[in-house]
């Protein structure tokens, strides 16, 4: 028989990390699974928001969590009242969810039809879901079933980066082109030539405020050079959340950040995490005139003796990425409601203005105009961050 309990606070289900971990380490999920992950994203991006970690159990054993929140969003003339994933927005990741497979049509069904019943929700929200995720094709079966009671509908969008590592980094450079080879050794042989190169790996926690300090600094340098903020100046929040992510998670051997020195000097930098056999690469650095493959190489180098079998590269579409290796996978949002006339009008505007918001903010201003005027440049609406996957 499989039971359900609701946790409204971390605090409340801190006594579940060994287990919750134990979980999504036991099924193949990702990092961002984890409590550490989920508790700290909740501490900085919670408010005005109700949590509720949903999780199942089968015969006293835990089969599954799934971390919720609740939220009132605003949108111009109107508001809908939502329930979504815990790391739906705020960052450049995706969501994460802790099933066994065995279970995730079970769970799916018995979480749809609670919030369905217990909640006057307008929609449900579950995404953006990485295309390695089994929880999606649960989700939209789940949902499938249930038509006479509510509407659903799924997006899929091919804009998410996936390499796949073999078991040796000799087997992984036999895939890549003779030209991206070529390209790897001529820029190894470009940083020989100018001084001592020496590449550093730090996964100790006592090595990371260092080590972090000098990424950041590098990547704001880079990017600032483009007229863009950077990625800890663009998002909310950003240098604090990863300030801390990266102390927590390195606490359990978690973390890996990589320099590459000439004579000392921090040209280029990977940041990445490790859960299981996967890993996620959530950003990289480096100096004008550098080029970056080699302080990849050596990143995917690192983490093939370390057993890594697949390197999540996040969302977006990059001719680089492709060229290392990496292949296009689907990021799925799947979306829900009650039919009642009133609530499905209600979403149906408010997807109509985060859609408007995201062409005129984000795709217009943000990313073209304001690239020209970086006197005028700010970080990331709010509105914009919590609405935009309204309109996938």
């Amino acid at each position: 028989m499989c039971c359900h309990t609701v946790y409204r606070s971390f605090r409340q289900a801190r006594h579940l990390q060994e287990a919750w971990d134990d979980l999504a380490r036991r099924v193949g999920a990702d990092i961002f699974s984890t409590f550490d992950w989920c508790e700290i994203w909740w501490r900085y991006y919670g408010a005005d928001r109700e949590l509720e970690i949903q999780t199942f159990w089968q015969d006293g054993r835990l089969i599954g969590i799934v971390p919720l929140f609740y939220e009132r969003l605003a949108l111009g003339p109107v508001t809908v009242r939502t329930v979504r994933l815990l790391g739906a927005d705020h960052s450049t990741t995706s969501c994460g969810v802790a099933v066994a497979p065995a279970s995730v049509a079970r769970i799916m069904n018995m979480l749809t039809k609670k919030l369905l019943s217990e909640r006057r929700l307008d929609l449900m929200l579950f995404g953006p879901l990485p295309g390695y995720s089994r929880l999606g094709e649960a989700l939209v079966a789940a949902l499938d079933s249930m038509r006479d009671r509510m509407w659903s509908e799924s997006v899929s969008r091919a804009n998410h980066m996936v390499f796949s590592l073999p078991s040796t980094f000799d087997s992984y450079g036999k895939k890549l082109s003779k030209k991206e080879r070529s390209n790897i050794r001529r820029d190894r042989r470009d940083l020989e030539h100018a001084g001592i190169v020496r590449h550093h790996v730090f996964t100790r926690q006592s090595d990371m405020p260092a080590a972090l300090d000098a990424f950041i600094s590098l990547h704001q340098t880079q990017w600032r050079s483009k007229g863009s903020l950077g990625h800890f100046r663009d998002w909310p929040a950003a240098e604090g959340f990863h300030r801390e992510m990266v102390n927590r998670q390195s606490q359990r051997g978690r973390v890996c950040l990589t320099q590459l020195c000439v004579n000392r000097r921090v040209v280029a930098g990977q940041y990445c995490y490790r859960f299981g056999a996967r890993a996620h690469w959530i950003l990289s650095a480096r100096r004008n005139g550098v080029g970056g493959r080699t302080a990849f190489d050596e990143m995917i180098r690192f983490l093939i003796s370390g057993g890594v079998r697949q390197l999540d590269a996040s969302a977006g579409l990059y001719d680089y990425k492709q060229r290392l290796g990496a292949e296009i996978v689907p990021t799925l949002w799947v979306l829900a409601g009650p039919h009642a006339w009133t609530r499905s009008q209600r979403v149906r505007l408010a997807r109509s203005v985060a859609w408007l918001v995201d062409r005129a903010y984000y795709r217009f201003w943000y990313s073209r105009l304001a690239r020209r005027m970086p006197c005028v440049r700010r970080p990331l609406w709010e509105s914009w961050i919590r609405s935009h996957s309204l309109a996938p």
